[in-house]
């Protein structure tokens, strides 16, 4: 489903090591996919290449890629559209 020039959410989920609790907290908000799996285009063939973990890259700020790549080094990033 998240194919490039759309626009997405990214979420986290971690463990609070407070609590030890598994919580979610969004990332960055409404941010553009510029490709997926290495591919920016939006067609049938986008969609076939996805499967499983699969690597997409934003368009973001730095100081928002530094908050995307801290939580993945903390826990488990998600897409929603």
């Amino acid at each position: 489903w998240a194919k490039p020039n759309t626009r997405v959410d990214v979420l986290c989920t971690y463990v609070d090591p407070k609590d030890q609790k598994k919580k979610v907290a969004t990332v960055v908000r409404f941010v553009k996919i510029l490709s997926v799996s290495g591919t920016t285009q939006s067609g049938t063939e986008a969609r076939a290449a996805v499967q499983g973990n699969t690597t997409v890259t934003l368009l973001v700020e730095e100081r928002n890629a530094k908050k995307v790549e801290l939580s993945r080094q903390l826990g488990e990033l998600y897409l929603l559209s």
